[in-house]
């Protein structure tokens, strides 16, 4: 038998090694970019839950800036501002999220509010992200509004605007 020795191609043994390594090698850029998406994945999360909280605190801390008047409920799930013009705005956790009737923060799974004598203080929560907040409302109306001079109330109790 005459054997060539420049045989072209290679034999069943170098096929099972070469596939075996490029396998071993997908599998393991497989798992890399799996954790690099999952990562990606869950930074992009908490950043959409921080815009959210974040969004709707700045909604909560420009109606309670404007207030003249200021309640929460006893639970602390309801927040009751009202401005000098007399409108009234009512923040109140819901079962979809936080809403003051026209805005719905869908991704707010928690809300806590209080009211003392100067401040409203309230903390919302998102999964992991939760912003606490204190708030210094105007508490008097402008000149120009009737009422100016008048006694403000503050959690139900009257207050004067020189204390």
């Amino acid at each position: 038998m005459n054997r060539r020795t420049n045989d072209a191609g290679f034999t069943l043994v170098e096929m099972v090694i070469a596939v075996t390594l490029f396998g071993l090698l997908a599998i393991i850029a497989g798992n890399i970019f799996m954790t690099v998406s999952h990562t990606f994945h869950t930074v992009a999360s908490g950043s959409n839950d921080l815009n959210t909280i974040t969004l709707t605190a700045r909604k909560i801390e420009k109606d309670a800036r404007n207030a003249v008047t200021t309640a929460a409920s006893e639970d602390g799930r309801t927040l009751t501002l009202t401005d000098a013009a007399g409108k009234n705005t009512v923040w109140t956790m819901t079962d979809r999220g936080l809403s003051n009737g026209t805005y719905i923060a869908e991704g707010v799974t928690s809300a806590s509010f209080s009211v003392s004598r100067r401040f409203v203080r309230f903390t919302l929560g998102e999964g992991a992200t939760t912003v606490a907040r204190t708030v210094h409302p105007r508490l008097t109306p402008p000149d120009d509004q009737e009422g100016a001079g008048a006694p403000l109330t503050v959690g139900g109790e009257w207050i004067h605007q020189d204390e």
